[in-house]
C-alpha cells in the first residue's frame, strides 16, 4: 500500500489565492510502514539513528520525540531508490500544526550524502548549531514538510570550490516561525547558502527554494559572498519561488531597543539577501512568484547589523539574476541594489519584471523614503512593474548617476513622489504610465492627474497555510492597468469606438479578453510579443453590435509583456498585458 503525501492544494469558496504553488514543486511517494518488510526501519530513541547509514535500510519511520539530537548522514540512495526519513505519528498533518509532543525534534547533518527525502521533521530550539547542514558535496535532497523554530541558523547549503558541487538541494513546504532572539541578535539566517569556508571559492547549483513560509526570520533567505576576500560565489540556478516571506509586530520595535508594536523599527533586516548571483546567464538566480512584507529599518540595539529595511536587497557583485512576478508591500523599500564594496557592479545583468510593489516607506526620519534602486548597476532592466504607493510616502525611483544600460519601460506608477536622483548617459526611460505621479522628464511616460484612466482591481492571497492559523489578506486596487482613451470623442461617432480590456491582468495561464463592437464589422485579436512577433491569433470573425469574450489560453508561451491587438473594421485598439511565471 502506498501513501501519497499531500500538497496542499487549498480551495476556499470566493477566495482567489495569487500566491498559488510552484510549478517546479516535487512530488514523490511515501510507503506505509511495513514491519516485515526489511528495508523498514522504525527510529524511536537515539541509538535507533546509529542505523541510518546502513545500506539493506531504505525507509526510516520517526515516531515523536522531545530532543534526537544531531544525525549525521554519510550514506546514499540512488536515482532510482531514493532513502526516505519520514514522521510517523498516526497522521500525514503539517508539524508546524501539531503540538510538540506529536512532533520530531531532530538536527540533521548530510556529509557526501545523496538522494535523501525528509518529510515532516522538526527542529526547534536548536541552539548555535545548523538544524539542517547539507554540505561536502551532497546532492539531489528534498526536505519537504519541516517545521523550524526558535533557531539560531535553521538550514545551512554549503558549496566546494571544485566539481562535483553541491547541487539539486531542494526545500518545500516548510515553515520557519520564528528565530530564536540570540539568532535575530546575532544576525543569523532561515536558509544561508555558503561556502565550505568563509574566503574560498564556492559553487551551489539548482537550489530550489519553494512553497515555504518565513516569520520573523532576521534574514529569510541570504546568498552569501565576501568581496574582499577576492573570491568567486556561483549560486547557479538557484530559484526561489511561490514563497511568504514577512515580520510583524511581534519585532518592530522603538528604535532603541524597546519593543513597539506600532514602531517603525524591527529586529529583522530583509526577506532576501543577495551578496552572489549566477556565473551562467544561462541559468540565472531567479526569484519569482513570492509574496513579501512588513519589513522595517533595523534597530541594532537587539537586531541584526543593520539594513534599510527592503524586502529584496543586492550587493557586492551579484551577477545574473530574475526578479519577477513578486508581490512586495507594506516595507519600508522594497528592490534595491548598492554596495558594490569595491567591487565593478552592485548588481550585472538584472531583470525585475512583472512585480507589484504596494505601500512602501515607513520612514523613521518622517521624510520621503526610496522603493527601489539600483545604484552602481551594469544591464538592469526594470520593466512591466505596479508601483503603487499610499500618501506618497516613497518616490517610487532613485538613482545614482552610475547605472550603465539602465531600462525603465512599461511601468505603472500611481500616487507615488517622482523619480530622484540624476540619470546616466546609457539610463533609458519610455512608456511608463503615471498616475497623480510627476513624471521625471519628458519623454517618461504618459501622465494623468486623475484615476479616470485607471484600472484598479484587489489581489488576495492566503499565507500561513501550514499553520491552524491560515488567513487570506486583501490588498486594495493593486492591480492597474490603462483604459484606453474615450475622451474627446464626437458623441455622434461613439458608434465607432472600441473598448477593449484583460482580466486578470497580469495572469498565469489563462486571461479573459472582453471586447466590444459597436457596430457590425470583421472583427480580429492578436497576439505579439515585445518584438512585434504574432504568437497568437484568437478571433478572426464577423461580429456584430454588441460585447463579447475571448480567451487566450497561454500553453508554452514564455512568460514576457504581450500586446493584444484588436481590430474592428477601421479600428484598432491595443491592450498591454503581462503573463506571470
Amino acid at each position: 500500500m502506498q501513501l501519497s503525501v499531500m500538497l496542499f492544494v487549498l480551495v476556499y469558496a470566493g477566495i482567489r489565492d495569487v500566491s498559488g504553488q510552484s510549478a517546479y514543486t516535487k512530488r514523490f511517494v511515501l510507503p506505509e510502514y511495513d514491519p516485515a518488510d526489511s528495508t523498514h526501519f522504525m527510529i524511536s530513541a537515539r541509538e535507533d539513528w546509529e542505523q541510518i547509514n546502513n545500506s539493506s535500510l531504505r525507509h526510516f519511520f520517526v515516531e515523536p520525540h522531545a530532543d534526537y539530537g544531531t544525525v549525521v548522514i554519510r550514506s546514499a540512495g540512488t536515482e532510482a531508490a531514493w532513502r526516505t526519513i519520514s514522521l510517523y505519528n498516526g497522521n500525514d498533518v503539517h508539524p508546524a500544526k501539531l503540538d510538540r509532543t506529536e512532533q520530531a525534534n531532530v538536527k540533521m547533518v548530510f556529509n557526501d550524502a545523496h538522494y535523501w527525502v525528509v518529510d515532516r521533521m522538526s527542529s526547534f530550539d536548536s541552539g548555535n548549531e545548523n538544524c539542517f547542514l547539507i554540505r561536502n558535496r551532497s546532492t539531489n535532497i528534498l526536505l519537504n514538510r519541516l517545521h523550524l523554530s526558535g533557531f539560531w541558523d535553521a538550514i545551512n547549503i554549503r558549496g566546494p570550490s571544485d566539481a562535483p558541487f553541491t547541487e539539486n538541494i531542494t526545500i518545500q513546504f516548510s515553515r520557519f516561525d520564528r528565530m530564536a532572539e540570540e539568532g535575530i541578535d546575532g544576525d543569523r539566517i532561515a536558509i544561508l547558502l555558503s561556502g565550505e569556508v568563509w574566503n574560498h571559492d564556492r559553487t551551489i547549483a539548482n537550489t530550489m527554494i519553494l512553497n515555504n513560509e518565513f516569520r520573523n526570520c532576521n534574514d529569510g533567505i541570504l546568498l552569501a559572498s565576501h568581496p574582499e576576500q577576492g573570491y568567486r560565489a556561483d549560486y547557479r540556478g538557484t530559484l526561489i519561488d511561490h514563497n511568504a516571506i514577512y515580520v510583524d509586530q511581534e519585532v518592530y520595535t522603538d528604535g532603541r531597543g524597546n519593543p513597539d508594536s506600532l514602531g517603525l523599527r524591527a529586529f529583522t533586516e530583509n526577506a532576501i539577501d543577495l551578496k552572489g548571483g549566477s556565473e551562467d546567464p544561462e541559468e540565472p538566480v531567479r526569484i519569482d512568484n513570492n509574496v513579501m512584507w512588513g519589513f522595517r529599518r533595523t534597530d541594532v540595539n537587539g537586531g541584526g547589523s543593520g539594513s534599510a529595511g527592503a524586502a529584496i536587497t543586492g550587493h557586492y557583485h551579484v551577477k545574473n539574476v530574475e526578479i519577477r512576478n513578486n508581490l512586495i508591500f507594506n516595507s519600508n523599500r522594497a528592490i534595491v541594489f548598492a554596495d558594490p564594496a569595491g567591487m565593478e557592479f552592485s548588481v550585472e545583468n538584472a531583470e525585475v519584471t512583472g512585480n507589484i510593489i504596494y505601500d512602501i516607506g515607513y520612514s523613521t526620519s518622517g521624510g520621503t523614503e526610496y522603493a527601489n534602486y539600483f545604484y552602481h548597476s551594469k544591464n538592469v532592466t526594470f520593466s512591466g512593474n505596479a508601483i503603487v504607493m499610499r500618501d506618497e510616502r516613497a518616490r517610487w525611483l532613485s538613482l545614482e548617476g552610475d547605472e550603465q544600460n539602465l531600462e525603465v519601460t512599461s511601468n505603472i506608477v500611481l500616487d507615488a513622489f517622482e523619480q530622484s536622483g540624476r540619470r546616466s548617459a546609457t539610463t533609458l526611460f519610455s512608456d511608463n504610465v503615471f498616475f497623480r505621479t510627476l513624471p521625471a522628464q519628458a519623454g517618461d511616460g504618459q501622465y494623468f492627474p486623475g484615476l479616470e484612466r485607471a484600472d484598479r482591481r484587489d489581489t488576495t492571497f492566503i499565507t500561513d497555510r501550514h499553520t491552524t492559523r491560515t488567513r487570506e489578506i486583501t490588498l486594495p486596487g493593486v492591480i492597474v492597468t490603462l483604459l484606453p482613451d474615450r475622451t474627446g470623442i464626437d458623441p455622434d461617432r461613439i458608434a465607432d469606438t472600441v473598448l477593449l480590456s484583460c482580466y486578470p491582468n497580469p495572469f498565469r495561464g489563462t486571461t479573459t479578453i472582453s471586447y466590444r463592437v459597436p457596430s457590425a464589422s470583421h472583427v480580429t485579436l492578436k497576439v505579439y510579443d515585445s518584438g512585434g512577433t504574432e504568437v497568437a491569433g484568437i478571433v478572426s470573425a464577423q461580429r456584430g453590435t454588441g460585447t463579447y469574450e475571448a480567451e487566450w489560453e497561454t500553453g508554452s508561451t514564455p512568460p514576457g509583456i504581450y500586446f493584444i491587438e484588436m481590430t474592428a473594421g477601421p479600428v484598432r485598439v491595443v491592450e498591454r498585458v503581462v503573463l506571470a511565471q
